[in-house]
């Protein structure tokens, strides 16, 4: 995918990772692991960044590399869900499906890690959580500033 602008490779796989996502819009994901493999990902996955900014900071230099780059495709805005919650029925996480909105729903989850702030992120919590099912999946939440 050529963009016609110096693009790292990090910065294309995430645009065609989102292009990929769109295309695949209302379907099930079926690539989800198992709690433990979940969990596993995860602390590895926390461990690697960890690892990575202790190396730059030890190099002196307090600038991020490009593998800590993220990058974040937030859909359009909507209205929240205002009924009450006894007025909603519940889903699991294996129910949900990918770029829907799922009114009328909720989903009961519990975390089963320590959320984290990725590097280089103001605005960004993830945390690994589980439903009622047991089944694990990745949550991350995005804090958006007052457009005021």
């Amino acid at each position: 995918m050529s963009t016609g602008h110096a693009l790292t490779p990090q910065y294309e796989k995430a645009v065609k990772s989102q292009a990929d996502a769109e295309r695949r819009r209302g379907q099930r994901p079926n690539d989800r692991k198992r709690r433990d493999a979940a969990i596993e990902a995860y602390n590895q996955n926390v461990m690697n960044s960890g690892m990575e900014i202790l190396s730059i900071r030890m190099k002196g230099s307090n600038t991020p590399i490009p593998s800590m780059m993220r990058a974040t495709f937030i859909p359009p805005a909507y209205l929240p869900s205002t009924a009450p919650l006894a007025s909603l029925s519940p889903i699991t996480i294996r129910e949900l499906q990918l770029e829907m909105p799922h009114r009328g729903k909720y989903v009961a989850l519990q975390g089963i890690s320590s959320p984290i702030r990725p590097p280089a992120t103001d605005f960004i919590v993830d945390s690994l959580v589980e439903d009622i099912e047991g089944e694990a999946a990745l949550l991350t939440l995005h804090f958006q500033l007052d457009q005021d």
